[in-house]
């Protein structure tokens, strides 16, 4: 079965969920889980979409120090226990810049002009940053997309990105939608399926 994992990683804990792949492209949520308490109290936790728990484990701090261990640890899981070799990895990022207005393919050069951008977004931007560093490290042929939340209202009117702010304090505005996780996994395979020769993890 084919599956998208989508990941939102934050200063202390690593959201995950799995899409499996359906006729004419259709997703279908599988799981959802968090790593959370990294560098603190880590525990994994995993449920089944619509079903029990499929892990409730604690791990000694020194085991997952930040979230790149975390993506690891995450990943390991998935890869050893369930099975689960995802054709695509999409990530939630909360800040593009002005260069990126839509789904972006992540290679070494998008990865470097994002950690360009984390003066905009310190407390968030490098723990986005960090599980893609991790897959393009271990798993290199894997298809990896970037989701901005700068990106997802990029249309509306320029005063709603600048009303009320002084000129130069102005950087584009987000808003998150409802169902980010679905719309991440679709942008990724979307990219996938229009001609990137990635092979799973």
């Amino acid at each position: 079965m084919d599956t998208i994992l989508v990941i939102n990683a934050g200063s202390s804990d690593l959201r995950f969920h799995i899409y499996s792949v359906e006729g004419e492209g259709r997703l279908r949520q599988r799981l959802n889980g968090r790593m959370d308490g990294i560098g603190r109290c880590p525990r994994l936790r995993a449920n089944k979409t619509g079903g029990g728990p499929l892990a409730n484990r604690a791990y000694p701090v020194e085991a997952v120090p930040d979230v790149a261990a975390a993506m690891d640890i995450v990943g390991a899981w998935l890869r050893d226990e369930l099975h689960i070799h995802s054709i695509a990895v999409g990530h939630r990022i909360i800040h593009g810049g002005a260069e990126h207005d839509r789904p972006i393919v992540i290679d070494q050069e998008v990865l470097a002009c994002l950690e360009r951008l984390t003066t905009l977004a310190p407390f968030d931007l490098p723990h986005n940053l960090a599980p893609i560093r991790s897959i393009l490290a271990n798993f290199p042929a894997v298809l990896q997309v970037a989701c901005f939340d700068t990106a997802f209202h990029r249309t509306h009117a320029a005063v709603i990105d600048h009303y009320a702010i002084p000129p130069a304090s102005r950087i584009p505005v987000y808003v998150v939608p409802s169902d980010e996780n679905l719309m991440i996994a679709r942008h990724a395979l979307t990219l996938l399926m229009n001609g990137s020769s990635r092979e799973p993890s």
